[in-house]
């Protein structure tokens, strides 16, 4: 039994990580065949391990369910490598869920370790690309550097672009906070008590996020300051934020301006001035600008979709481009795939989890697999959450019936 929950464990683990890392040389810079390998065989580990029917499997099904409807109904723009990605992903996350509260194949110990692991070897490997930039070699596939960024030492680490990896280090960091507030406590999570704990973890975290080259990066850290935020101090952090926001352009820091640019940029709404002023941050926010502008809920197409990839086949100026695939598979699928999040992956709807998803993954799910490690994390997150506040309901009806008694 012992050695059955091991495979399992190193079943997830193995998951997890494959999500959460890109090693171009082996898997390209676009769709990983090695997993969407791994994704295929996913279905046969589930029903290896399979006891019931998960809250992940009725929303994930529900999901698909929608998706074939949307695809049927638009039959004539039918691929069926994308429906396939799509479905693998939902699959391979039915499965990790399942590992995950149903087989219990993590402790808190693990994932900790686990998180601690995945941060440092981040860091390393942006350590090691940086030391190569220095040496003059922009585009290195060994280590994965694939190609020269031009934003000084700034680069990829174990992902594709800077900003992937900037999403990906900003959920780890959360998630190991989490993790420490269920070991020690809300009250007993203290910054230099996590620092003594960690300080090689933390340290490679300021240093990645604050020289990836990524504006995402520091949105992300701005994200994580909130977590330590008390209401007292709002208003000392406010002038602070807009002391630094007004000294961004006497820093000679290239992140800082493409974040400042973006913002301002975003505040006109305007989408040509958003394009020019960062176009990685146009894909997103764009998209958003869209959502709320140009859907009319009075077309029956608003509602179904408009044929896959309609979204990809327009311009990023185009008012075809809305969040979480609603042009492509209806706004019935959004609204089940938020359900799908919040019920599998988010423990409370009114959370710095709710903001990275709106942020920093542009508040839908797509065929992109940082963004299903992303959500991996944030269940296995919810899942010690929840048992921490079960046992805790737990222990005091224990203490309310020795006090009654």
């Amino acid at each position: 039994m012992i050695i059955l929950k091991d495979k399992r464990k190193r079943i997830a683990i193995f998951f997890l990580i494959l999500m959460c890392v890109q090693y171009a040389p082996l898997e390209g810079v676009e769709v990983s065949y090695i997993k969407f390998t791994a994704m295929l065989i996913a279905p046969f580990i589930w029903l290896n391990n399979f006891s019931k029917f998960s809250k992940a499997f009725k929303w994930a099904s529900i999901y698909m369910l929608v998706i074939i409807i949307s695809v049927i109904i638009n039959i004539e723009s039918f691929r069926l490598s994308t429906v396939g990605y799509k479905i693998s992903f939902l699959l391979m996350f039915i499965m990790y869920y399942d590992l995950i509260y149903h087989k219990h194949v993590f402790t808190l110990e693990t994932f900790i370790n686990l998180l601690k692991k995945l941060i440092l070897a981040y860091t390393i490997c942006l350590l090691i690309q940086q030391l190569a930039i220095i040496l003059g070699l922009q585009s290195f596939s060994i280590l994965n550097i694939t190609k020269d960024l031009d934003r000084g030492i700034g680069s990829n680490s174990l992902t594709i672009e800077p900003s992937h990896a900037a999403r990906i280090m900003t959920v780890l960091m959360l998630c190991l906070l989490r993790m420490y507030e269920v070991k020690w406590g809300r009250k007993s999570l203290k910054l230099s008590r996590l620092y003594k704990e960690n300080k090689w973890v933390i340290l490679g975290f300021l240093w990645s996020m604050l020289t990836m080259g990524s504006g995402t990066a520091f949105v992300g850290l701005g994200i994580l300051a909130l977590y330590f935020l008390k209401k007292q101090y709002i208003l000392i952090v406010g002038f602070l934020l807009l002391f630094f926001y007004l000294a961004i352009p006497y820093i000679n820091n290239t992140s800082f301006n493409r974040a400042k640019i973006a913002f301002e940029s975003t505040l006109t709404l305007d989408q040509a001035e958003i394009k020019k002023a960062d176009y990685s941050a146009a894909s997103r926010i764009v998209p958003l600008i869209n959502t709320f502008t140009e859907l009319d809920l009075s077309k029956t197409e608003t509602w179904v979709g408009k044929g896959i990839d309609t979204n990809e086949s327009s311009d990023y100026l185009s008012e075809e481009q809305k969040i979480g695939g609603i042009s492509d598979y209806g706004l019935i699928s959004y609204i089940i795939s938020l359900i799908f999040v919040m019920v599998c992956c988010i423990r409370k709807l009114l959370s710095l989890e709710t903001l990275i998803f709106i942020l920093l993954l542009g508040a839908g799910i797509s065929n992109i697999a940082y963004i299903w490690g992303i959500l991996m994390l944030f269940t296995t997150s919810k899942y010690f959450f929840l048992k921490w506040e079960k046992n805790k309901r737990h222990n005091l009806n224990i203490k309310k019936n020795i006090n009654y008694s």
